[in-house]
């Protein structure tokens, strides 16, 4: 079995395959680094999809949560009244669990996109 040697090969032939090394070397980076900005602009989307996540649904949905807290305490509410205010307080409580939900599953995955214990 004979081994490639670069010794009988001329100085233009390994000029060229260096150059052709270096070629395909620089096209290498360039893809990776087109991946690493592709990757850096999923991340910042994914901070600012939390971002509004948690500012537009979350804010909303405590003020909802006191407001049905300080109904629940007028001594004049009757008991149709209560069954409203319960069912209100059912409904704003799935909410608030199904929100935690999406929020502790979008943490499983840190901003660099990778599975295990992160922060977003």
């Amino acid at each position: 079995m004979s081994v490639f040697s670069f010794q009988f090969l001329s100085m233009a032939t390994k000029g060229l395959y260096a150059a052709v090394l270096m070629d395909v070397h620089f096209d290498t980076l360039v893809v990776t680094q087109q991946a690493l900005s592709l990757e850096q602009t999923a991340n910042e989307a994914r901070r600012a999809y939390l971002k509004y996540l948690f500012h537009e649904v979350r804010t909303p949905l405590n003020s909802l949560s006191m407001g049905i807290d300080i109904l629940d305490r007028n001594p004049h509410m009757g008991e149709e009244d209560r069954e409203s205010l319960q069912m209100m307080r059912v409904a704003a409580d799935f909410m608030s669990k199904t929100l935690n939900d999406v929020l502790s599953m979008m943490n499983d995955f840190n901003v660099d996109g990778q599975a295990g214990a992160g922060h977003a």
